[in-house]
Formats: C-alpha cells, sequence, structure tokens
C-alpha cells in the first residue's frame, strides 16, 4: 500500500490560492510557492526568500509529520539558517566559476530546485542530501571546478568527494546520483517515464498536471 497522505498536505485537496507567486525582494523576478513551502530559491538572483503566506496546516503540530511530508517542518525551520549559509556559499563560488555567465548561473539554480523538491517528496529514506544540492548545482562545472568551489564553501570532504565522482561520471547507481539526474531531466518538458526514482515520476506527474491544466 503506498503512503497516505492527508488531505491538508495532499495537493488534490488545495484551493485556488494555494499555489501563488510572489516577487523576490532583491530582483523582482516572481517566484511560484505552495502554500507550505518554508523559502524558495530565486531563479533570478540566488537569494533566499521566505514564504511570507506559509500554511503547514495539520503538520505544525503532527508527530507523523515527517513520515507525511518526508520532513519534520519544524526540524527545516530551525535549520534552514544553516542549510542556506551552506548552499549561499555554494552559489557565491558558482557565480565566480560562471562569472558573466547568467544563463548558467540561473540553470544551476533551477537545477537545485528541482533537486529539493526530489529530496521532499522520498520521504524519510538513506542519502546525503548535500551531495544532490551541490552536486545538482554545481554540474554545469568541470570537477575540477566544482571542487574548488565545494572546498572554498567548507563542504565536508566526504561529501565532496562524493560528489566530485558523480561530475566525473564515476557514480552513476547511488541514491544521490539518480535523484540529481531526475533533477536535471525535470528541467526540461517533465516526462515521468524518464525519471530514475518514484518521487521524480511523481514531481513530474504533478507538473505535467499543473501543465496541462
Amino acid at each position: 500500500m503506498g503512503k497516505m497522505m492527508c488531505p491538508g498536505q495532499d495537493t488534490a485537496f488545495w484551493r485556488p490560492g494555494d499555489i501563488y507567486e510572489v516577487p523576490c525582494s532583491q530582483c523582482g523576478h516572481e517566484l511560484e510557492f505552495f502554500k507550505d513551502d518554508v523559502s524558495r530559491r530565486c531563479l533570478g538572483c540566488g537569494a533566499r526568500v521566505q514564504n511570507p503566506k506559509l500554511n503547514l496546516g495539520c503538520a505544525q503540530w503532527c508527530e507523523h509529520a515527517k513520515q507525511c511530508l518526508g520532513y519534520d517542518p519544524k526540524e527545516v525551520m530551525l535549520s534552514e539558517g544553516d542549510d542556506t549559509t551552506l548552499v549561499d556559499k555554494l552559489i557565491a563560488g558558482l557565480k565566480a566559476q560562471l562569472a558573466g555567465d547568467q544563463e548558467g548561473v540561473s540553470r544551476g539554480l533551477v537545477f537545485l530546485e528541482n533537486a529539493k523538491e526530489v529530496l521532499k517528496r522520498r520521504g524519510p529514506q538513506e542519502l546525503d542530501p548535500k551531495v544532490v544540492l551541490a552536486a545538482a548545482l554545481l554540474g554545469g562545472l568541470s570537477p575540477q571546478g566544482a571542487r574548488e568551489v565545494m572546498d572554498q564553501a567548507g563542504l565536508p570532504w566526504e561529501a565532496a568527494d562524493r560528489v566530485e565522482a558523480l561530475l566525473r561520471g564515476e557514480d552513476t547507481a547511488s541514491q544521490e546520483a539518480l535523484v540529481r539526474d531526475d533533477a536535471v531531466r525535470l528541467a526540461e518538458p517533465p516526462d515521468p517515464a524518464a525519471m530514475a526514482t518514484a518521487a521524480g515520476r511523481e514531481l513530474a506527474r504533478a507538473l505535467s498536471a499543473r501543465l496541462g491544466a
């Protein structure tokens, strides 16, 4: 039997207005928010934008929130500062490596956000999210360039080694590699059949349904 999601978090039960756009306070780029997104990364400038209408419903107090959402909303809100610091350093390094290539930076940011969405839909499973997020964001760099960015950002060397192996094509079968590949594929017209993970297929189907609405 598949995982049952409560009506408060199942998008099939959402109403008009539960998905909305918010302008980035730094550059004015429009970001699409779901009501339960804590924050989003601006694809225009890379700034972290908090959700001004955050509504987690019953997940704010339910003891089963982690099983339902794949993460504990309270933990995410408490750790957002630390996670953002590392990701911000990686983004700054990416911008330095791709100076003048705004399209390349934006592509990396899209892959990063896609990876976060796939991770959220996977549920609490064994994998290193730091590897997934760094590999998604820095995939447009050479392995050497990505390693320089990761070392400067302070990514633990074990995680950096795994990211470098993934970018060299030496790791194609780990869960981290599969999620990263789905994050890249989701930047194209969503095709559930092309996804490598169940979470990627679910997200691709949801995106296809929204595009067809």
